[in-house]
This record gives C-alpha cells, structure tokens and sequence, in this order.
C-alpha cells in the first residue's frame, strides 16, 4: 500500500536569542561566535500514513505536535529529514490559518478553494454544502474579522471537508467549537475515512483517537516516543499521564503475563477482581436483561483517607461504555488503613450490546471524582462477551422503548364548481 505522507527522520530547530541586540550581534559576528541556543521543537522524527488510512497523534502540550503537522503541510521548512506528500492535501490547523481577516466569509471560501486547486465552478458547485454544513449563512458576506472564534473555525473546516481532499489534516482546532458541532465534525471525519480519504489527526480525545484511527503516534518533547494502534497508545500514554500528574509521585507500571498493562502507586493493590452470575458463579458470557455483578477485592499497604474503587468496560475501539465508581454511585468509602481489604460488589442489568467483545478494566483509586490518584489500574485485563437475544442495529437496543404512530389524512381540493 502506497504512503500518502513520509516523514523521515525529520528535525526542526530554533536559534532563541537572549534579546534582539544578541540577534543584531550574530548578524555582525556571523558564524565565529553564537550569540543563541539552540531548541529543537522536533527530533528524528519518522513515520508513514499509508493511503486511505487515519493517522492519530497525541502528546502533552509543548511536545510538538502542532509544529509537526505544520512541516507535514509545508508552512515551516525543517532543519533536517524530508516530508514526502501524494494527493490534494487540506489542513485544519491553528485558528485563523489560511484566512484574510478583512475577507467576507464567501470570499474566504472561493480564495482557500481555490488555493486547494479546486476550479471556481468546482466551489460554486459545492459552495451551498460549504455554508449549510457550517450554519453560517446569515453570515457569509460579513468580514470574518466579525466572527467568534466557534465561527471561524466551523467555516474553516466546512472548506476543508467539502473541498474533496485526498489527504486531510485536522489540529486540536476543533475543540474551540461547541459540542454539537464537534460531534457533527467528527462524523464528517468518519464519512470521509470512509471514503477513503486520508487523515492525520492531533487529538486530545482518546475516543475521538480510539474511533477514528487505524494508527497512531505518542510525541513527547518533539520525539517520538510510540508508534502502535490506538489502543495500545491510549493504554500506555493515559499511565504516562498519572505517572507524571504529580511531581512527588512516581507510579509504576508493569505488564501482565498477557500484555495487559497494570500501573498505580501501590498503596493499594487488587486481589480480585471479574463478573459473577446471580449463582455467584464467575461469568465472562453476558446476556442482556440478567443481573451481574462487577466484583471488586483491594488490598490496601498504606492507609488511604479516601478509597474509591470503580471498574470501566469499553468496546473493541477502546471507547467507553461503561464506567462506574463507589463515589459516583454515591457511597463513599471510610478511610482504609494499612492492612485492610475492601471488597465492591455493583449489581445491575447487562445492556443489550452487539455480540462482540468488551474488556473490563478495574481501578482503586484515592482522593474525589474530580481529582484523583491511581492506586492500582488494570487496563482491559476481563474480555467479555455479550450474547444478544435478537440482532442489535448499532452498538445498543435501549430498553422500555415506547413507539408512537400518528396517521393522518390528507384533504384532496375539491375541483372548484363541484
């Protein structure tokens, strides 16, 4: 399979001067003194997306990510390394990218179209998409100087998205857009993957990343740490996460017999853990409709102010499904002391899922919903699997669904004289 984007071994480097005389002074001195030090934002940086494929990227802020996608669209020149593209490439990046200010919105679309290589009759064809997809068309002749930062960002991706592009890369721009329309983007990604359009994607969402991607990539201080499926990134950087959250706690992290990555700090450890039946038996077969109970068993090695045990199940993507919690089910648990075991039993009716496997991932944790330090985390370490009663259209059949059918005649004109 063809790349539609190479990076290889790709570099870019700053000179950051002490003041603007240090700058005026290397012009003088040339390259006998420096009067600089040298910052590389990006660092033997190497990767493929092949065609028709999603490419993902995460990584703290500051890691470079931004920089990165930049030099993929030929806005910055790297210092070393080469960037090899095929196809009509359109690109999502920072706010305000690629617009005039002073331009109506119309005459923003006609010039980025046009910029694409896209022939007029081309974008006057799609222009109505372009602004029907971006809600803006009490807009569109008003300068985009006028518009709020949500506007300027749907009118920019509504172009990039319509303007047919072979390879498309989107930037963490999308989160300044409300949440309708990020859902709204998001499906427009999927039509277009679907299409087989390549993408590159900078994302802090991990289902957005989890959904999306067939691959990714973790960057971290302008290197790569991690080329793998998105699964496997998710795991590994969400650990990478809650290790470096706080600077006086170092958790962890260890993998399982199975490739299953376990971290946390380890004041306290889980013993037991998996779904039982209404015998008490251990189950991974769930049918909807029956009651199961997630069982939880913690050992605690210190003591722990404020327990809280909790489990995850997602899908095969990675996405949540299901996540549960002793403090969010509003039970708080006593204060643990070193020595002590806690066990957790949530009881509830296993939803109707397509017949596919789940994974159940389980946690102790210590502190309150909102803020929170891992003690012991099992990542997807219970496969399950969910065996319907009748075929699921999509990933759910809701129970207790009511339907209404409302018939209505229609008046056919009597012929006038009649």
């Amino acid at each position: 399979m063809k790349a539609a984007i190479e990076v290889r071994g790709l570099g870019l480097r700053y000179r950051l001067y002490p003041s603007a005389f240090d700058r005026l002074k290397q012009i003088v001195a040339g390259e006998r003194k420096r009067f600089y030090r040298e910052q590389w934002a990006l660092r033997d940086v190497t990767f493929d997306v092949a065609e028709g494929r999603s490419f993902g990227i995460i990584g703290p802020n500051g890691s470079g990510k931004s920089t990165l996608l930049k030099v993929v669209c030929d806005l910055l020149s790297p210092t070393e390394g080469l960037v090899r593209r095929r196809g009509r490439l359109a690109a999502l990046l920072e706010l305000g990218a690629g617009f005039n200010a002073e331009y109506t919105g119309r005459e923003n679309v006609f010039l980025n179209a046009s910029l694409l290589g896209m022939p007029r009759e081309q974008i006057e064809r799609v222009y109505p998409e372009i602004v029907a997809f971006s809600q803006l068309a009490d807009f569109m002749d008003q300068p985009v100087k006028t518009y709020s930062s949500g506007m300027f960002v749907r009118l920019a991706f509504s172009v990039a998205a319509h303007v047919d592009p072979e390879v498309l890369v989107v930037d963490e721009a999308l989160a300044v857009g409300d949440a309708v329309f990020q859902h709204r983007c998001m499906k427009k990604i999927a039509d277009l993957r679907a299409r087989g359009t390549t993408i590159l994607l900078v994302t802090h969402d991990m289902n957005a990343l989890s959904s999306l991607c067939d691959e990714a990539m973790w960057i971290e201080e302008g290197r790569v740490r991690l080329v793998s499926s998105p699964r496997e990134i998710v795991q590994r950087y969400l650990a990478w996460v809650y290790e470096n959250r706080d600077s006086e706690l170092r958790i962890s992290s260890e993998v399982g017999r199975s490739g299953v990555l376990r971290y946390g700090d380890g004041r306290a450890r889980l013993e037991r853990w998996g779904v039982v039946d209404e015998t008490g038996g251990a189950t991974t077969m769930l049918v909807p409709g029956e009651r199961y109970e997630v069982v939880l068993d913690a050992a605690f090695h210190a003591d722990v102010a404020e327990p809280i045990l909790g489990f995850q199940i997602r899908d095969p993507f990675g996405r949540e499904l299901i996540s549960m919690n002793t403090t969010e089910r509003g039970t708080p648990l006593p204060p643990a002391r070193a020595g002590e075991r806690l066990t957790v039993r949530f009881a509830f009716p296993w939803p109707e899922l397509a017949e596919t496997d789940y994974s159940l991932s389980p946690a102790v944790a210590s502190g309150t919903q909102e803020n929170h330090t891992v003690l012991d985390w099992i990542d997807g370490d219970v496969i399950l699997r969910s065996v319907p009663t009748s075929r699921v259209l999509g990933l759910f059949r809701p129970h207790d669904v009511t339907l209404a059918v409302e018939r209505r005649g229609t008046e056919v004109p009597r012929p006038e004289g009649s």
